[in-house]
């Protein structure tokens, strides 16, 4: 097996290839724009069973991308912001005719690539689009209780993650870019777009995280679930970066106007709104020392999220919660991992441009995952009459 990681040297892209290599993949090819940074992984798998190299990308460049993943069994797109690339790796995929896995978490990204669905299928590929923590592992709990269910009728999904498991420039995009404008929701059987920000209500995390305000986030699972969860009436996504107050900034940024990407015009110098916003967070000198120190000291070290999806079986109702305490970072990683190397050993038939709940079997990839020790806590809660037992 061939797999090719697209911004391998990154934060998850470099846990992506670390998961490859324990799973025992034989061949890994990391791929970045910045090809030290991929020797540099490189380096760590020296004495591995894996044969793992690196490889420029310029993921601007259509033939570039092309490229390096001709060849491989699938490739393992983490190139963000995913608006801004989500769709050029797919473009690229389906010319070179290869399986792709993208953990793409913007809402608009994920729309425009089902775009090229029917492109996929005549390309005779499984293009996995939205396949990390969220959107990802929430869509594959989200199918795994629907399964066990007659009916389904809400799917809420909530997550709180720490600054620290956010990485590059790439989180900061789409952290304010999902917090623009308005985004989408599914209620009484429609999709329905909402102020981002908006619908505020406090969700109880597994311990240390605890209690949290989150918000409306502009993700992809309120769009792709009600297609493959039928009859599901609502499905929501919310969340909040933590700590809180950091959180607050980003909403600050967005609703001054930080998220856009319409230039203006800066004494002569046209500079994008959300680029002068992400580069000023990013920089060494965008916050004073006690600051920077006030994140180290209150940013967890672990990230939450929670899926409830609530139903009825055999008439009765019936209510399924998931949670779990991790890095995101490892847990897109794993996602994105078991993943590719499900399509990649043809553990899915499904050709085209889907989401993971579209292409994946829900209870193949969560026996995987949990090899991998990141706990998901079930809870079931049923309510049933007496009345006919007894009687």
């Amino acid at each position: 097996m061939r797999v090719v990681v697209l911004g391998g040297a990154g934060l998850v892209g470099s846990a992506v290839v670390d998961d490859l290599v324990r799973s025992g993949v034989d061949e890994v090819l990391v791929a970045d724009l910045n090809l030290h940074a991929a020797q540099e992984v490189v380096e760590k798998y020296r004495k591995a069973d894996s044969k793992v190299s690196a490889q420029f990308v310029d993921a601007n460049v259509h033939k570039s991308l092309v490229d390096v993943i001709s060849g491989a069994d699938v490739v393992s797109s983490n190139i963000g912001p995913f608006y801004e690339y989500c769709t050029k790796v797919v473009e690229a995929a389906i010319e070179a005719k290869v399986n792709l896995v993208d953990i793409c978490d913007d809402f608009d990204a994920a729309e425009e690539a089902f775009k090229h669905d029917s492109q996929a299928k005549n390309a005779g590929i499984t293009a996995c689009i939205g396949c990390g923590a969220s959107p990802g592992l929430s869509n594959m709990v989200a199918k795994y209780a629907s399964s066990k269910m007659d009916k389904v009728e809400d799917i809420q999904i909530a997550w709180a993650v720490s600054v620290r498991d956010t990485g590059g420039p790439a989180a900061n995009y789409h952290i304010l870019h999902s917090l623009s404008g308005d985004v989408p929701t599914f209620r009484n059987g429609r999709v329905k777009y909402i102020e981002a920000g908006s619908e505020k209500e406090r969700v109880k995390f597994l311990d240390p995280i605890g209690e949290v305000e989150v918000y409306s986030f502009g993700h992809p699972e309120p769009l792709t679930l009600p297609r493959f969860i039928k009859g599901v009436r609502n499905v929501s996504i919310k969340g909040a970066t933590l700590p809180i107050w950091l959180d607050d900034v980003f909403r600050r940024l967005s609703r001054a106007g930080f998220a856009s990407k319409e230039p203006v015009n800066v004494k002569g110098i046209s500079i994008v709104p959300l680029d002068f916003a992400v580069s000023l967070t990013f920089s060494q000198h965008a916050f004073p020392q006690e600051i920077k120190e006030m994140i180290d000291k209150e940013a967890p070290t672990a990230s939450a999220e929670k899926c409830i999806v609530t139903g009825e079986r055999k008439g009765n109702p019936v209510r399924y919660t998931y949670e779990g305490l991790a890095s995101f970072a490892a847990t897109t990683a794993a996602s994105a991992s078991i993943a590719a190397q499900m399509i990649a050993t043809g553990k899915t038939t499904s050709k085209g441009v889907l989401p993971p709940e579209g292409c994946l079997e829900a209870k193949e990839f969560l026996k995987e995952f949990v090899k991998r020790k990141i706990e998901i806590i079930e809870t079931e809660e049923t309510t049933r009459s007496l009345t006919g037992e007894i009687i």
